[in-house]
């Protein structure tokens, strides 16, 4: 990693450009803003601030949009989880490098097996002999890449972080996974001191890759550009409190001096409330840090992750290479967002200068950096269904709980007349030539079953418009859905729909994990893992490919089951295939050796002569045992007579 050092002032006058740009940036998020505060409210349960109810009005709202956005993160968890299949793999290129030293060491093994007189010292045998060692040494290597990579993606509890990742794709569109980043890993362990005290505990620290959640409101980026991987720059926002901007200026490449001058010119922190930090705390259920002026003594730190001129950055003072000073280079700045004082500067230190965000976008929009979520697809269907919902039930108050007229004049001597209890007894003082009623029904019509009927087709629309059935998330109904085959079928049919998210996901995956590859080659210790591989992500798709041919292997298993198709079909292979497609173990189907060997047992026992005297009563017409043509009588001796095995009837 390259750190650039440079006069505080001209660092600073550096923190001013990029405070412009970001400043642009938010300015052209706030319209995306407010479609995911629209996305929060609908996936949380709340109606949007300017809906307005007439007092006594319903306020119900029914989260069939949580619901939906659950299914879709509990059927993506299910294909993605490691629990099914890794889905993903790293495999040598088709003309794999090695390092020098792999090669020196595979040449030596050459020179060895001639010394042995095992093979004749030719280029043409050494160039034979390398191709193929070459092969063998990269696939051993790829494999043990591969170890490493999932060992890290189980320390950094990945499946766990990538929940948040999916979640936040499918509320507001685009989830963000960031990573992999470097971090010191502190390990103890018992080691021998080769002294007569035996063993000393012994802490070593040791670089790891880590990754995190960013959540959509802390990133920000070029809105105008087609793709976020397109957008020239990245800042993320953060809110610190004091502790941890201490403790990682403790790392190396912060400029300590300048931290804790900030810290004493704003001893309660710096930070303040955005346009959107309010509204969301203040959404679901309420959180008293949203009534506050402003964050309780926290710093708003600016990470920056983007492009910049070299000569610019040479003008501000900053040593370059005159042939980087032509350059457009990667750079990644820590800034304060409030004063512009950037308090690290590095060349990009990442491996292709990679920046360390992935994107996660299950429904993208054309020409658009950030897609669509749940709430946003559902949005009049939800809105539609708690109106009917709302209809019903203010119908249904009225007409249910009837109204009264009461002339206060006739019934005036009675006390509280809300009382309407069974056999209460009224008294009324009538004028002379009173014609009216003292105590009138009001009932409205009851229209509630109309609603209900309306709320129900909106639902169905709901499930139509978002492509995520009902039965999805739990609802049986009649028809196919009731069996197991039936259920089966639909839940095919769905994943049609939600295939395209799928495919989302393995891209985002693809593009961390060849991070995560490019990480251990940069930064891994192990040098028998390194080598010029490709990473390949089959993932949700895969799991998808394999439910379809289960689907095929089962009816195709099941038509075939008639005396006409069994002659042709082989059903020990077909047993075979489906174990392997459903990625049961070996040892569940017979191997030919031991259906062999059963069939021999069988076999002999049914050619060992039967023991014991034969007790058949008599015969009748034509030699058969008495009881009935067959030997199948019915008295305690009848029907003794063996039957041939199966294998020795001979058919017509």
């Amino acid at each position: 990693m390259v750190e650039m050092n440079a006069g505080e002032g001209l660092l600073t006058v550096l923190g001013r450009k990029l405070q412009g740009t970001y400043e642009d940036d938010k300015r052209e998020r706030l319209e995306q803003e407010t479609e995911w505060l629209r996305d929060l409210r609908q996936y949380t349960g709340e109606h949007p601030p300017e809906m307005k109810f007439e007092e006594n009005q319903s306020q119900a709202f029914v989260r069939l949009t949580r619901v939906k956005v659950k299914a879709m993160d509990a059927r993506l968890g299910e294909l993605a989880s490691p629990t099914v299949t890794d889905g993903w793999d790293i495999a040598p290129t088709s003309v794999p490098t090695l390092p020098p030293e792999a090669m020196e060491a595979l040449k030596a093994a050459f020179a060895a097996q001639v010394l042995s007189e095992a093979v004749e010292a030719t280029k043409e045998n050494l160039a034979v002999f390398l191709e193929e060692a070459v092969k063998v040494y990269a696939a051993e290597a790829a494999k043990r890449m591969k170890l490493y990579m999932k060992d890290a993606l189980e320390e950094m509890k990945f499946w766990k972080l990538a929940r948040k990742v999916y979640n936040s794709g499918h509320v507001y569109g685009l989830g963000i996974l960031k990573g992999p980043l470097v971090r010191d890993v502190s390990e103890t362990k018992w080691e021998w001191n080769g002294e007569a005290e035996g063993f000393d505990v012994v802490t070593t620290a040791k670089p790891a890759p880590f990754a995190e959640h960013t959540s959509v409101w802390d990133l920000f980026a070029d809105m105008t550009a087609p793709s976020l991987y397109e957008s020239d720059h990245y800042f993320q926002r953060h809110l610190w409190s004091k502790y941890t901007m201490l403790k990682l200026t403790a790392t190396g490449g912060f400029n300590r001096i300048a931290v804790a001058e900030h810290i004493r010119d704003h001893p309660k922190g710096d930070a303040e409330w955005s346009s959107y930090d309010r509204q969301v705390l203040g959404i679901g259920r309420h959180d008293t840090s949203a009534t506050k002026a402003a964050p309780s003594k926290r710093y708003e730190v600016l990470e920056y992750w983007g492009l910049a001129d070299g000569a610019d950055l040479a003008e501000y003072g900053l040593e370059l290479d005159e042939a980087l000073q032509d350059e457009v280079l990667e750079i990644n700045a820590w800034m304060f967002a409030k004063t512009g004082v950037v308090f690290k500067l590095s060349l990009n230190p990442l491996a292709k200068n990679r920046r360390p965000y992935s994107f996660y976008v299950p429904e993208p929009e054309e020409g658009k950096a950030i897609g669509v979520g749940i709430p946003w697809v559902s949005r009049d269907t939800q809105g539609l269904f708690n109106a009917a919902v709302r209809m019903a039930i203010d119908n249904a108050a009225p007409a249910v709980r009837p109204q009264y007229v009461m002339d206060r004049k006739v019934l005036a001597g009675n006390k509280d007349p809300r009382n309407l209890a069974p056999g209460r007894i009224w008294g009324a003082e009538y004028e002379l030539g009173y014609t009216g009623k003292p105590l009138d029904m009001i009932t409205a019509p009851l229209h509630t079953p109309i609603f209900i009927q309306l709320a129900n087709f909106f639902r169905t629309l709901n499930d139509e418009g978002t492509g995520i059935p009902a039965f999805t998330h739990g609802e049986r109904g009649a028809g196919v859905g009731r069996t197991a085959g039936g259920l089966a079928m639909l839940m095919g049919a769905s994943n049609l729909t939600m295939k395209e998210s799928f495919k989302a996901w393995d891209e985002m995956m693809a593009v961390f994990l060849e991070a995560l590859y490019d990480w251990y080659m940069q930064f891994g210790e192990d040098k028998a893992i390194k080598g010029d591989f490709a990473v390949v992500v089959s993932g949700a798709n895969a799991i998808l490919a394999r439910d379809a041919l289960i689907e095929k292997l089962e009816a195709f298993a099941a038509a075939t089951m008639n005396p006409g198709d069994i002659p042709f079909v082989d059903r020990y292979e077909l047993v075979k295939i489906r174990a392997e497609v459903l990625g049961l173990p070996n040892r569940v189907v017979k191997s030919e050796k031991d259906m062999v060997a059963e069939a021999a047992a069988q076999q002999a026992v049914i050619n060992q002569p039967q023991g014991g005297d034969q007790n058949v009563e008599g015969t009748g017409d034509g030699g058969l045992p008495q009881g009935g043509a067959g030997g199948l009588g019915t008295g305690p001796n009848q029907g003794s007579a063996q039957v041939p095995p199966p294998a020795a009837v001979q058919g017509p």
